[in-house]
């Protein structure tokens, strides 16, 4: 599913390709997370299994591990645009407009 949610960006959506690599990038680093926190080793392929918690879970850990607001917000997008996508291709997710952004630091205020 993963594979085919990069593609789909690639030919219709109109991202730049450092997006896609960036999309890809993260897609990869959350996949990676859910394949370690499972004990089915089930991942973000199998996106009817993808719950919100797993989601804020994933966030807090980059968080943790040095990320910023910004950065964490991107995974975020990403994350949601694949749940939406799943949706589309009739796959039962979780309501991922429950999701919500943190708030960036006011730069230069």
């Amino acid at each position: 599913m993963i594979r085919e949610y990069i593609e789909r960006l690639k030919t219709t959506r109109g991202f730049s390709e450092n997006t896609i690599k960036n999309y890809n990038r993260t897609m990869v680093r959350f996949d990676n997370y859910l394949k370690k926190i499972s004990l089915n080793n089930r991942g973000a392929n199998q996106c009817e299994n993808i719950k919100i918690y797993l989601i804020d879970n994933f966030i807090k850990t980059q968080r943790l591990e040095g990320k910023d607001v910004r950065t964490c917000n991107n995974y975020l997008a990403c994350i949601k645009l694949y749940l939406r996508y799943c949706l589309i291709n009739d796959k039962a997710v979780e309501d991922y407009r429950k999701l919500l952004f943190a708030r960036e630091p006011k730069i230069g205020r």
